[in-house]
């Protein structure tokens, strides 16, 4: 593109070398190594950018996708947003990337800004004195620049979540994982006061929020042995008392009324129950019917453990449940 203007550009350089002006001729070359650079891509890769992108624009449509999984950017929710445009852009039109605005849809509008640089090309808006001069400034003096604290916070409070084993024991002094992980993310909470995880989960935390790894916390509790809450059908009587020390909601019944038992812990003998042992002393007739037994845990641990039951396992659990109860009825 623009071929009259890059014929001049390598004519100066020429000229450049022969009055031995080096300095220009070295600041020509650095654009062209750049300029050039795309050279090095595959054909295939612009071709695609060109049918993904220009031709059937698949990312406005909410139809692209990525190996099997679609690419939306309304999930965009805890960061800052600031698109730029160059007021001669003969590459990227006007409008094209202010289209972010638009659909990252989740980003509060006080964390939106945009910028039209007046008088700047394509290439004017990575590199050269219009980048130095217009476009660097002003995202310096945007909000968007400067994070966030509570968005910043709530975004390493879900990475935080994520890395805990979700027994929701409150071991740790809070109501549950959840509560714990948004308190080191604001409140700088230790990250030793969470014993289901062990100290390989302290590692992680520690790892994650670039801190030294301390040891567990005694005073909340020592990791125990991943053990499993059973209800004994036998010898249940359909008291309920285990289902309101169940933490995540995981048992099935109501009152002498359930199918095909009393009562169901659903996700099963396949997940590790950190709060069984709470479970099972709420229980009335465990003294004399051992109503809920632990087992031994099994070896094949992989995260602090065995698959734990969280909040999310009795959903797919519950509808197993129905489906078997449907079969044996």
């Amino acid at each position: 593109m623009n071929p009259d203007r890059h014929a001049q550009s390598h004519y100066d350089y020429y000229l450049n070398l022969i009055k031995g002006d080096n300095s220009d001729a070295a600041a020509h070359q650095r654009f062209y190594d750049e300029y050039n650079a795309v050279l090095d891509m595959p054909a295939e890769f612009y071709l695609d950018t060109i049918d993904v992108v220009f031709q059937r624009q698949l990312l406005p449509r909410g139809e692209w996708e990525v190996d099997g999984k679609r690419v939306d950017p309304s999930a965009i929710t805890g960061i800052a947003l600031f698109t730029i445009e160059g007021e001669l852009d003969d590459i990227s039109g006007l409008g094209q990337t202010r289209a972010a605005q638009t659909l990252c849809k989740n980003i509060p509008e006080s964390h939106k800004q945009h910028y039209t640089a007046p008088g700047c090309g394509h290439y004017g808006i990575f590199s050269g004195r219009r980048w130095r001069e217009t476009i660097a400034p002003s995202w310096l003096n945007s909000s968007a620049s400067t994070p966030d604290p509570a968005m910043t916070a709530k975004a390493t409070a879900d990475q935080i979540d994520a890395l805990l084993p979700q027994t929701q024991c409150t071991q740790c002094g809070y109501e549950g994982c959840r509560p714990y992980a948004e308190a080191i993310a604001s409140n700088n909470e230790a990250i030793n006061r969470c014993p289901p995880g062990g100290q390989s989960g302290v590692q992680a935390l520690a790892t994650l929020l670039q801190l030294p790894e301390i040891p567990l916390d005694p005073k909340c509790g020592e990791p125990a042995p991943l053990v499993l809450a059973v209800i004994d059908e036998m010898h249940c009587i359909g008291c309920t008392l285990c289902i309101q020390a169940c933490p995540v909601d995981a048992i099935v019944g109501a009152n002498k009324k359930c199918i095909p038992s009393y009562l169901t812990c659903v996700p099963g003998a396949s997940f590790a129950c950190h709060p069984a042992r709470s479970i099972a002393s709420a229980c009335i007739r465990q003294a004399t019917t051992g109503h809920l037994h632990m087992p031994m845990p099994r070896d094949n641990d992989t995260r602090n453990g065995w698959p734990v039951c969280t909040r999310n396992t009795p959903r797919t659990s519950r509808w197993q449940l129905a489906r078997s109860a449907t079969r044996l009825h």
